[in-house]
């Protein structure tokens, strides 16, 4: 499809919801963005799921949360592998909507995978956006131009919330964290293993000594 590969939630004149607990999307593209799941003024919950190696040849090779009002809540997930090959966001792009991510890991992402502008390799914050983050993995993504390669909000345009407890691999001035900073630590290498079955119902990351 155009928007939301695995996944899109349109919500036009009546809201909707979707659920998605202990699954794997992957490997899902989609023409313009929003490789695994695309989200247009709805409500889109994750839980325990991974969602990985999804593609947008234009934006966001994993997650789009895309209109005003959008809310995406990530919960004990992965996203990883994900790739846009033009544009904003290998991983996540939030744009104009709420995201709430939670004990969630972000890495291996790439944004411009296919050569041209990549900006947002792990996830990109539109200005206007609501972000929030807490107790969650971003590091080891990758953006074509270098720039935010795990973290990109505009350049200091709008925030990212932090609610303490995040490793992020690099945080630079296209990444402003406000919020809470307990916990957090910064411009240091993650050191996860590959995506694997490490026991629990989808494949994770797990952290290495």
């Amino acid at each position: 499809g155009q928007d939301g590969g695995g996944i899109f939630n349109a919500a036009v004149n009546v809201r909707t919801a979707v659920t998605v607990v202990d699954s794997t999307i992957a490997d899902n593209g989609a023409t313009n963005g929003g490789g695994g799941i695309g989200n247009f003024g709805g409500d889109v919950f994750i839980t325990g799921s991974t969602i990985r190696d999804n593609a947008g040849d234009k934006y966001a090779g994993g997650l789009w949360n895309m209109a005003n009002g959008s809310l995406l809540a990530l919960t004990n997930s992965t996203v990883s592998g994900n790739e846009n090959h033009f544009s904003y966001a290998g991983g996540i792009w939030n744009q104009r909507g709420v995201a709430r991510l939670h004990s969630v890991t972000i890495a291996d992402n790439h944004a411009g995978a296919g050569g041209d502008r990549g900006i947002g390799g792990g996830i990109a914050n539109d200005p206007g956006s609501t972000l929030e983050i807490g107790n969650s993995i971003v590091a080891g993504n990758a953006a074509t131009d270098g720039v935010g390669p795990d973290c990109y909000d505009g350049g200091g345009a709008n925030t990212v919330t932090s609610l303490g407890y995040n490793l992020i691999g690099v945080v630079d001035a296209e990444c402003t964290l406000s919020g809470a900073t307990t916990g957090n630590v910064t411009d240091i290498a993650a050191k996860l293993g590959a995506l694997a079955n490490n026991g629990g119902p989808t494949a994770t990351h797990a952290p290495q000594a």
